[in-house]
């Protein structure tokens, strides 16, 4: 009688660890994708801001080389993440610049236009 009684414990503990541990299951997934969502929103305050510093620091008779520069540069960095950049620009005068930038990855599209200053 003993034996019987433990090998229903068994089974019967057994049984309810695993309905435990599937119940709890659910809360450890991560969802990749809105990890990726959220980086993406980050870096549109990155990019601007590194490209008005660009602008801030360079000499007028530079400034399209150094933002061509600082344009291609973070657009290669990004396409390693897998996050297509496009960019344009336009000197108004030496320091004033319209800028405009496009992310776009899998699920997510972005387009900011911004003067400097």
């Amino acid at each position: 009688m003993k034996g019987q009684f433990f090998i229903i414990s068994a089974v019967i503990i057994a049984s309810m660890l695993l309905v435990v541990s599937q119940h709890f299951s659910g809360f450890s997934r991560i969802l990749l994708t809105k990890n990726t969502e959220m980086s993406e929103l980050e870096y549109i305050g990155m990019i601007k801001k590194s490209l008005n510093n660009t602008i801030k620091i360079s000499d007028c008779s530079r400034l399209e080389d150094e933002i061509s520069a600082a344009e291609t540069f973070m657009s290669k960095e990004l396409a390693e993440q897998g996050i297509e950049m496009s960019a344009k620009h336009q000197i108004i005068s030496c320091g004033s610049v319209k800028l405009n930038f496009n992310l776009s990855s899998q699920n997510f599209f972005s387009s900011t236009e911004f003067l400097y200053p």
